[in-house]
């Protein structure tokens, strides 16, 4: 099964900054971290991710042994007065630790209408076969 771990860069700085943002605006807590999804089919894995806003050259999608990391940073708007804010920003790291079926070589990543969908094909080792059964 896929695990999912996320934090921020920086954790102490990015509460303190954005509790400062958030009495400065009339809000609770200003942070981002995009929302995931993760499916199994018979065939591998398939993680979605929601960023809207970000272009390919934003995020970046690493592969370090059995780590998939995703990573990013949405900018605050400089010198804009806002009514109300509730769209968060700053950097982001998703770290998923991925299952030892996942064949690493046919990782691909597509971003789409704002959702980057990152493939996970299984190995082909380790799909199921049929095994013909011969008579005597």
């Amino acid at each position: 099964m896929l695990s999912i771990r996320k934090f921020h860069f920086n954790p102490i700085d990015q509460v303190l900054d954005s509790y400062d943002v958030a009495a400065r605006e009339g809000l609770s807590w200003q942070c981002f971290s995009p929302a995931a999804d993760v499916r199994e089919t018979a065939d591998g894995y398939a993680l979605e991710l929601d960023l809207p806003g970000f272009t390919e050259k934003e995020v970046e999608v690493l592969l370090e042994g059995k780590h998939l990391t995703i990573r990013g940073d949405r900018k605050a708007a400089q010198d804009v007065q806002y009514t109300r804010r509730e769209r968060g920003f700053g950097a982001f790291e998703r770290v998923f630790h991925l299952p030892d079926d996942v064949d690493p070589v046919r990782i691909e990543a597509k971003a789409k209408n704002g959702v980057l969908t990152v493939t996970l094909p299984k190995a082909e080792a380790s799909k199921p076969k049929t095994i013909k059964i011969v008579g005597e």
